[in-house]
């Protein structure tokens, strides 16, 4: 969990700087942390919110990119995660 959230505090990092190039690999590598952590303990609600941010983050990036149909895919993601949590 750790390293996820050091992925994505370099991820905001980057993205502050304009580093859209970095920020997306810092944002991915968080990605997948945190669907590993989803997928070992999947009833944790906490994680599974974590994975919606870094889905959120992702489609922030995005917007900025103008990849906006990639944007609307991990904002419906994010929006899936929170539904998920919130039957909890």
């Amino acid at each position: 969990r750790a390293l996820a959230t050091a992925h994505s505090r370099l991820g905001d990092v980057l993205l502050a700087q304009r580093n859209l190039v970095g920020a997306e690999a810092a944002y991915a590598t968080e990605l997948a942390l945190r669907r590993d952590l989803v997928a070992a303990d999947p009833a944790n609600s906490s994680r599974l919110g974590e994975l919606a941010v870094a889905r959120r983050k992702l489609a922030r990036l995005c917007l900025e990119a103008g990849r906006y149909p990639e944007a609307l895919a991990h904002y419906a993601e994010a929006a899936q995660h929170l539904e998920a949590v919130l039957q909890k």
